[in-house]
């Protein structure tokens, strides 16, 4: 009985020993990474970038690698156990970036940003040029503008479609009937804004400006008491919208003008602002708004101009800022988003503009435009009509 029992408290230490050296053997063993995704860099970029991801537990043989753009895969061109190395693929959309590795999958956790241009949906009616768009509850209403050149049907078009950029779709809207003060030419060049869910056109052949109401899909006329008068056209001004109101100046009746108004769309009403600063005026120019500041220029002034010039609404006054970047920037088209300007001329390309610096940055550019419409809408700026003529071309930027 004494060798059983014996036998049986060595059996136990024995077991007891086995647990501890088991305990020691894996508090000192390295745990398996787990595959995860903590960073990309950028974080926004054009299709065909390089993307760095880091993390952990990457494989470190390139093809182990499976790298997803919003589920778009992506060709990977280098790899360590923790970075990754892959370029945007073409088709790629706004979304999460995953990675498959080693049979674990880790996903991350804000979105990556493709930037650049894309085309879409051809413009639904004639081809155009020169056109009035804005933008009202989330879609892109366009049209008027010309149908050809000297020589080619000059005479403006009435018809007028709306875009929905969910289902990249266009669909005719109401025809604007309005007028040139001469009976034809009905929408030579006007300048067009939004206020408060409304659309305006308003000046250009007609003198007029006209209200579009997008729910009942009406056209009105509100006013044509402009104070420059109500005989002579005033082409090619510029506007820009601050507070509600509409701050439009500049234009073209046989000489270049300087003043500005400013158009209350409650009030139906015209109020004199201070006038453009250069004697010679200006004209062949858009204007942008951002925060309380309307911004000019890169249009004719004389002869085509780089400079360009900020006003102040709240003071009234005008000042030079930094010269456009590119050479003469006649008709130029201009828009705003996420506090920065974007202009871009035919032959030169697009220029960011921010007012925190008073600089401009060179973006990237692919389609050869002039003479068309740029319209802001979410993370986009749709460009659409003109094209270096009269077309129906529609694209979309991601800045």
């Amino acid at each position: 009985m004494k060798k059983i029992f014996y036998l049986i408290v060595i059996l136990f230490i024995a077991c007891i020993a086995w647990q501890c050296g088991k305990k020691g053997d894996d508090a000192n063993s390295t745990p398996e990474p787990t595959l995860s995704l903590t960073n990309f860099v950028p974080a926004r970029d054009t299709v065909g970038a390089n993307i760095v991801l880091t993390g952990t537990a990457f494989s470190t043989v390139l093809t182990d690698n499976k790298v997803m753009f919003n589920g778009t895969l992506a060709q990977v061109t280098n790899a360590t156990a923790t970075s990754i190395t892959v370029k945007v693929p073409t088709g790629a959309t706004k979304g999460k970036i995953t990675v498959e590795a080693n049979g674990k999958t880790a996903t991350s956790t804000n979105d990556f940003t493709v930037t650049g241009w894309e085309r879409k949906a051809d413009y639904g009616g004639v081809a155009r040029a020169m056109g009035s768009g804005f933008v009202l509850n989330g879609k892109i209403y366009y049209g008027l503008g010309i149908r050809g050149y000297a020589g080619a049907n000059v005479n403006g078009s009435g018809e007028f479609w709306e875009y929905d950029p969910a289902t990249n779709v266009w669909t005719q809207k109401a025809t604007f009937t309005g007028t040139g003060i001469s009976g034809g030419g009905t929408t030579s060049t006007p300048v067009s804004f939004a206020i408060n869910g409304k659309g305006y056109v308003a000046l250009g052949s007609m003198r007029a400006v006209w209200e579009y109401d997008p729910i009942a899909n009406t056209w009105t006329k509100k006013n044509e008491t402009h104070p420059i008068g109500t005989t002579t056209s005033l082409q090619d001004a510029f506007a820009f919208v601050v507070n509600n109101k509409a701050y439009v100046g500049g234009g073209y009746n046989g000489t270049a003008k300087r003043d500005l108004y400013e158009y209350d769309p409650v009030a139906n009403t015209w109020t004199k602002k201070a006038d453009f600063p250069e004697t010679s005026g200006i004209y062949r120019v858009q204007g942008f708004a951002i925060g309380t500041k309307g911004y000019v220029g890169a249009g004719v002034v004389s002869s085509g101009t780089k400079r360009f010039w900020e006003y102040d609404v709240t003071a009234n006054s005008w000042r030079e800022i930094a010269s456009y970047p590119a050479n003469s920037g006649a008709d130029a088209v201009a828009t705003t988003m996420n506090g920065k300007g974007y202009v871009y001329t035919w032959g030169f390309g697009l220029y960011e503009y921010d007012p925190s610096t008073n600089t401009w940055a060179t973006k990237k550019y692919t389609p050869p435009m002039s003479h068309f419409v740029a319209l802001p809408l979410g993370e986009r700026i749709y460009w659409v009509g003109g094209n270096g003529g009269v077309t129906k071309d529609f694209w979309s930027y991601i800045p």
